[in-house]
């Protein structure tokens, strides 16, 4: 039986270019293909390909103005198997695809031809479970067929990462050798993000940003079967790696799987105790679940003006750190002199037990605060900016930091309806954008 597939091209000569080849490919695989009207298409018809019995292709790469797709996105696509996104531009923040691969890591870009090589693939894998059966068709069964987009990404984690890995930056090709070793070794999966897979390390970012990256570590971390940690001198000097300690001890009741101590020294691994006896505190676990909300859904900072994070104002403890702009518009950054301070500080011998790494101030990595870390506002350091260079200066040790402009990011703001008649669409954005560009700014 033939499978449909539905193809939602941009309006560019590439766009267009890319459908025709997508359409040649999938006829090839046994599909009926339809390319969906650029000029016409609407969200309703996105959201009724992605609910029917086939795949649908949707091209997200940002062009330019009402040359791209947004106005017809939908948040749903995260959660869809059968929805496959692709992008010759890097996606914006907080649009993100149930599958990753086909589209490029900030800031790079793909060609048409990178794109139909993991579509070829893609195509093939999903032919045999399409057309669906009914009872996942349909806006009835529209819930069904998200608890099953979101368990097969639990279990795609579960077969690309058995074992998660922990690690300072620094020691990155130490780890990649310990990973392959592991592979080959005890026959099971490796996860690490690698320098750069998330965002470029001297990245400036906001609160939101840092807690947006956290959401994809923390969601790999829980789906892993052991978690390594790979001790060096500096591991607890890093905000990220206290973190993901954190994010740990803030769910050590539901922690099932090992956390296990590499010592590189000794060139083996021991399990660390007292994980599941950790405990930071009830109120310190409900604000970084309110984190990790408001990281998954991004929406919440556009439902109503700028100035607030969350609907209706304050959220639940007055965290000022939810309810300004500050938690998207301050920028953060460790200078590289008071982390080499805290490095000499840190504890010489590897740790026996857990709360050995639970030495530092929970509410500091909630707040992001801390001797190291330095805050500026975006718009500060934009007006300071000449011929896209200048700097910052540390508060702490009075370095001057150089930074510079990046390619900017971008932030999507979905097209709504209006609940009453004349039943107006309008974007949801800052001015009523679709798309926000954000400039982006580079410790250099």
């Amino acid at each position: 039986m033939m499978a449909p597939l539905t193809i939602f091209p941009t309006r560019t000569h590439k766009g267009r270019s890319l459908a025709a080849a997508v359409a040649r490919l999938g006829e090839r695989q046994g599909y009926a293909v339809t390319i969906a009207d650029p000029q016409r298409a609407t969200q309703p018809n996105l959201l009724q390909a992605c609910l029917g019995p086939g795949v649908v292709v949707f091209d997200a790469t940002i062009e330019g103005q009402r040359q791209h797709n947004y106005a017809v996105a939908l948040y749903a696509l995260k959660y869809i198997p059968f929805a496959l996104v692709v992008s010759r531009s890097y996606r914006p923040t907080n649009f993100a695809p149930w599958l990753d691969g086909g589209y490029p890591l900030y800031p790079r870009r793909l060609t048409n031809d990178q794109i139909l090589q993991w579509l070829d693939r893609q195509l093939v894998r999903l032919r045999q479970h399409v057309p669906r059966p009914k009872n996942l068709q349909g806006l009835s069964n529209a819930e069904k067929l998200v608890d099953m987009g979101l368990e097969e990404s639990k279990e795609r984690h579960r077969r690309q990462g058995a074992i998660f890995i922990s690690f300072r930056g620094s020691y990155e090709q130490t780890v990649a050798r310990l990973a392959e070793v592991t592979r080959r070794g005890v026959k099971k999966s490796v996860r690490f993000f690698s320098t750069g897979e998330l965002a470029p390390p001297n990245e400036l970012m906001s609160a939101q940003d840092r807690w947006g990256v956290m959401r994809t570590i923390n969601d790999w971390i829980a789906d892993s079967q052991e978690l390594w940690i790979f001790w060096s001198a500096d591991y607890l000097a890093s905000w990220w790696t206290r973190a993901e300690l954190t994010l740990l001890a803030g769910q050590f009741r539901q922690m099932r799987s090992p956390v296990l101590l590499y010592d590189q020294h000794a060139g083996a691994t021991r399990r660390l105790e007292g994980v599941k006896s950790a405990d930071i505190g009830s109120e310190n676990r409900d604000l970084i679940a309110e984190r990790l909300l408001i990281a998954r859904n991004p929406e919440w900072l556009s439902r109503s003006d700028r100035s607030s994070a969350v609907p209706g104002g304050l959220d639940r403890h007055g965290s000022p750190a939810l309810t300004t702009g500050r938690y998207r518009d301050d920028l953060i950054f460790s200078c590289p002199a008071c982390t080499s301070r805290a490095v000499r500080r840190a504890p010489p011998r590897p740790p026996r037990h857990f709360n050995d790494l639970m030495s530092f101030d929970v509410r500091d990595v909630i707040d992001i605060a801390g001797p190291s870390l330095m805050v500026i506002d975006r718009n500060q350091l934009a007006a300071s900016i000449s011929n896209v260079v200048g700097s910052v200066i540390c508060p702490n040790c009075d370095s001057a930091l150089p930074v510079y402009e990046g390619p900017p990011r971008y932030w999507f703001y979905p097209v709504r309806t209006s609940p009453v008649p004349p039943f107006v669409e309008r974007a949801t954005g800052p001015g009523g954008a679709i798309l926000e560009s954000r400039p982006v700014y580079m410790l250099g």
